[in-house]
């Protein structure tokens, strides 16, 4: 059988076609993949926008008491420490997920964990908090946050407030003393 021009333009064409083919599948999946992560990234961002404003207008406050005096915490300040704890954990779960779908490293999406969970852990009523329901997170940030909690000594958070404070306005008195 002689090979014509028509059949060679033929062939061009159906291996045009199979490659065109394949090309628009390899598409389609990528479209999926990056549906999906968008979707993932929408329910974060859903879940982090709701435990902000659920956590009130001044979140901090409740730490700073959690953090010197835990025993004096209303339960709202209470409810609103709880929402912010959760946040944080929402960004760590975030993180693992994003690792899960390849676009973190496990070393990057570990490096999320530890000033989160430090922070929370650095008050007694963080660590009561974490106590209680670890168990609603993923193994493997429980994993990474207990071997954080047994790595901390007592809780330092009021000493290390004080300590801040006190260079504070040991600044903020040379300051005072340096202005003619």
């Amino acid at each position: 059988m002689k090979w014509t021009a028509s059949d060679f333009i033929q062939l061009a064409t159906l291996i045009g076609v199979l490659v065109g083919s394949v090309l628009i599948v390899w598409e389609l999946q990528q479209t999926r993949e990056l549906t999906v992560a968008q979707l993932e990234s929408d329910r974060h961002n859903m879940n982090r926008q709701s435990a902000i404003a659920l956590a009130g207008e001044n979140p901090m406050q409740a730490f700073a008491k959690a953090c010197t005096d835990p025993a004096s915490l209303s339960a709202a300040e209470y409810q609103s420490l709880n929402y912010v704890f959760f946040e944080s954990f929402f960004t760590m779960n975030r993180s693992l997920d994003l690792a899960t779908m390849e676009v973190y490293t496990e070393d990057e999406w570990r490096s999320h964990i530890g000033p989160r969970a430090n922070w929370i852990l650095s008050t007694s009523m963080g660590r009561a908090w974490w106590e209680a329901g670890r168990l609603r997170f993923p193994p493997s940030i429980r994993d990474a946050v207990d071997e954080i909690y047994a790595s901390l000594g007592e809780p330092v958070c009021q000493e290390t407030m004080n300590k801040v404070l006190s260079r504070a306005l040991e600044i903020e008195q040379s300051y005072a003393t340096e202005v003619p």
